[in-house]
């Protein structure tokens, strides 16, 4: 682990630890000293570093479901571009295609009205 990221999980660590200590009053401190028999202070780091550890793994995880997702995103983004494009040129092909018997079907009427 860097430097960097130590430290700025030891300042996570030491917010995390004040606001513990605000939660937590006085008389329940005493209590947990004397009847586990481990100081406030070990519990406080250990609650701390597991609350820590456990926002890393679902920040792991979730930007490794986030990287799928988006390559999914953009392969469904890609197939839905395709088939617009592929629904434009059969609309397009299909317009042509009216357009050539309509002018078909009035060249005929034309021919038709002009024969005896």
């Amino acid at each position: 682990m860097s430097s960097e990221s130590a430290s700025v999980i030891g300042r996570f660590s030491d917010i995390l630890r004040k606001y513990l200590r605000r939660l937590v009053p006085s008389a329940v401190k005493m209590s947990f000293y004397y009847d586990v028999g481990q100081n406030f202070e070990r519990g406080e780091k250990s609650f701390t570093h597991l609350l820590l550890d456990s926002a890393s793994y679902v920040y792991k995880v979730f930007s490794v479901s986030e990287g799928l997702l988006y390559k999914h995103y953009k392969m469904f983004a890609k197939d839905l571009i395709d088939l617009t494009s592929a629904i434009e040129d059969a609309l397009s092909f299909t317009s042509l295609y009216m357009n050539l018997l309509v002018v078909f079907a009035m060249l005929l009427m034309v021919f038709l009205a002009w024969k005896p």
